[in-house]
C-alpha cells in the first residue's frame, strides 16, 4: 500500500475513532512527561536529603583522636627534694663538748623568752618541718634564757630544741637502759652565741661539707662501739642562724631529713640509697 492508498483508505474510518485516538495520544504523553519529571524530582530530593545529612554527620562526629604514643607526655613537676646518700660526706668526730661560757651576773642579766619571744627575734619558727616518728617535744622548746650585758645587749641567744622518745618527771630526756644513751635529736640555734663544740678528729681544713638546698653542711659521726648506736651530728648556716643538729640512737636518713627540713623549711623530701 503507498500513502496514496493510505489517504483514500483513512477517508472510510469513523471520525470517532480517530478523536480517541488522537485523546489516547495525547494522555499518554502528559503522563510520560509528568512520571519523567516526577523521577528528576524525587532524585533532586534525594541529594539534597544527603547532602544534608553528610553536613549533620560532620558537625557531631566526635573529633579525631590521635592514635596512641604520638603525643609527647609532660612529665608532672614534683616539690620532693631528693637526698642522695652516696652524696653525703662524713667527719670523724670525738663527741660533743659543753657550751662553758660563763656569764658574771654583775655584768650580765639572764633573761627568759617564751616562744613568741623566740619566734620574734628570730623571725622565723625554728621548730624543724620535719621530726621522726616516735620522738615527741620537750616541753622546755618554747623557752630560752638569752644573755643580756647590763646596758640591753645580746651577748647568747642560744634556743635549744629537744625531741625524744621520753622524759623523767624534771623535763630531762629518758635513757635507754639497754646502750645508756638518750634516743631523740636535738637542735641548737643562734646568731650571736655560741654552740656547743663537736670535737672533729680532723682539722677544720681538712674538713669537708655537703650541699644541701645550697647550704653547706659539715656532717659528723662517732663510731662509739660495737654496742654503742652511732652519733651523729651537722652543723650549718641558714638565714644568719648556725645551727647544729645532733642525733642519738637515730638513723642516719632520719637526721638528713630533719637538717634538710630546717633548710628548705617544709618536710617533702626523700632519701636516695
Amino acid at each position: 500500500m503507498n500513502g496514496k492508498n493510505l489517504i483514500v483508505g483513512m477517508s472510510f474510518v469513523d471520525e470517532k475513532f480517530i478523536q480517541e485516538a488522537e485523546t489516547k495520544q495525547i494522555k499518554k504523553s502528559r503522563s510520560f512527561f509528568v512520571s519523567k519529571y516526577i523521577g528528576v524530582a524525587a532524585c533532586f530530593v534525594l541529594l539534597i536529603g544527603t547532602v544534608i545529612g553528610i553536613s549533620s554527620l560532620k558537625e557531631t562526629a566526635p573529633p579525631v583522636t590521635q592514635p596512641p604514643g604520638s603525643t609527647e607526655m609532660v612529665p608532672e613537676t614534683s616539690d620532693t627534694f631528693l637526698l642522695d646518700m652516696d652524696l653525703i660526706h662524713y667527719n670523724a668526730i670525738n663527741g660533743i663538748g659543753e657550751n662553758d661560757v660563763g656569764y658574771d651576773p654583775d655584768v650580765y642579766d639572764v633573761r627568759s623568752w617564751k616562744a613568741a619571744d623566740i619566734s620574734a627575734y628570730y623571725g622565723k619558727e625554728l621548730q624543724p618541718a620535719y621530726v621522726p616518728a616516735g620522738l615527741t617535744a620537750s616541753s622546755y622548746n618554747d623557752h630560752a634564757e638569752p644573755v643580756y650585758t647590763k646596758d640591753g645587749a645580746i651577748v647568747s641567744d642560744l634556743v635549744t630544741l629537744e625531741f625524744y622518745t621520753g622524759y623523767y618527771e624534771d623535763g630531762s630526756p629518758e635513757l635507754f637502759e639497754e646502750t645508756g644513751y638518750v634516743k631523740g635529736i636535738s637542735i641548737q640555734a643562734v646568731k650571736v652565741g655560741e654552740l656547743a663544740t663537736c670535737l672533729y678528729l680532723e682539722p677544720e681544713t681538712n674538713r669537708q661539707t655537703t650541699d644541701i638546698g645550697g647550704t653547706d653542711v659539715a656532717f659528723g659521726v662517732q663510731h662509739i662501739s660495737e654496742d654503742a648506736p652511732d652519733l651523729y651530728t651537722a652543723e650549718f648556716q641558714s638565714e644568719g642562724i648556725r645551727y647544729k643538729v645532733v642525733g642519738w640512737q637515730i638513723e642516719q636518713e632520719e637526721v638528713l631529713k630533719v637538717v634538710a627540713s630546717v633548710i628548705r623549711g617544709d618536710a617533702n623530701i626523700s632519701i636516695i640509697k
